[in-house]
């Protein structure tokens, strides 16, 4: 039996694009799913820390009040490595061979985004905007 085929890359609605209105690199993939511990819980991500929109950091970050009150309102899982164990490396490894920092995952597991931290907050006003969310 062949193997299956690649997963496809999403290409619209709800992911990143850059100045020039393409795609953003990274976007529209999948994003990566390892093993963490935090506390005394251990497994897949998702199954310590939630499902929904994730925001994973190699380092702690610093957002303005907007953002915060955001990721709170869509109720968005936020890690740092600084956190949350790393277990299988899964996410240090993700993080370094991409070249990014960070990076906002979908509920779907597809990434709406990758980058640098300094890019984060512009990353989070254009995910504001894709979902037409108003701010209170």
């Amino acid at each position: 039996m062949p193997p299956p085929p690649p997963f496809p890359t999403l290409v619209a609605g709800v992911v990143h694009h850059d100045e020039a209105g393409a795609v953003s690199p990274l976007a529209g993939t999948l994003t990566p799913h390892g093993v963490v511990r935090r506390g005394g819980d251990e497994g897949l991500f998702d199954d310590v820390l939630g499902r929904g929109f994730s925001l994973v950091t190699a380092t702690a970050v610093s957002l303005d009040a907007e953002d915060l009150a955001f990721l709170d309102r869509l109720d968005v899982v936020a890690a740092s490595l600084d956190t949350v164990a790393d277990v299988d490396g899964t996410y240090a490894t993700w993080f370094s061979e991409r070249g990014v920092e960070a990076f906002i995952g979908r509920p779907d597991y597809h990434l709406f985004w990758a980058g640098a931290i300094a890019d984060l907050p512009g990353a989070l006003g254009q995910l504001r905007e894709r979902l037409a969310w108003a701010v209170a």
